[in-house]
C-alpha cells in the first residue's frame, strides 16, 4: 500500500521524571515526525523533584501537559497519561528519545 493511502491517527505519550532538559529535543523530533499525521502529544510530569518549567510548556503549546503530584512509576504513568489520549494508536516513548522523521509512519 503506498504511503499516501495510509491513514494514521496516533497519540505519542511521554512520561517525564526529572527530564526537563531532554524534553525540548524530544518534542522537536516528535513534532517533526508527526508532520502530516492526525496526532497529539501528551507529556506527563511524573512527580519530578525538578518539574517541567513553564518555559518548556510555553515552547510547545500544542502539547497536552499533565502533572502527577507523585511518581507513579513508568507503567502507571503511561496508563494515567493514556486515559487522556483520543487517538486509536498509542506510542510510548522516553523523554530522552529523539525520533527519526519516518518513525511513526514506518512503525
Amino acid at each position: 500500500m503506498p504511503d499516501s493511502a495510509i491513514s494514521l491517527s496516533c497519540s505519542v505519550i511521554i512520561v517525564s521524571y526529572n527530564s526537563r532538559d531532554y524534553i525540548p529535543a524530544c518534542l522537536n523530533s516528535v513534532q517533526e515526525a508527526l508532520n502530516g499525521i492526525d496526532s497529539e502529544i501528551i507529556v506527563l510530569d511524573n512527580g519530578s523533584s525538578e518539574p517541567l518549567t513553564m518555559q518548556n510548556k510555553q515552547a510547545f503549546p500544542a502539547v497536552i501537559w499533565l502533572d502527577s503530584s507523585e511518581n507513579l512509576g513508568f507503567g502507571r504513568g503511561c496508563n494515567f497519561a493514556a486515559t487522556s489520549a483520543t487517538k486509536n494508536i498509542l506510542f510510548f516513548i522516553n523523554p530522552d528519545t529523539v525520533v527519526a522523521r519516518e518513525t511513526f509512519r514506518k512503525t
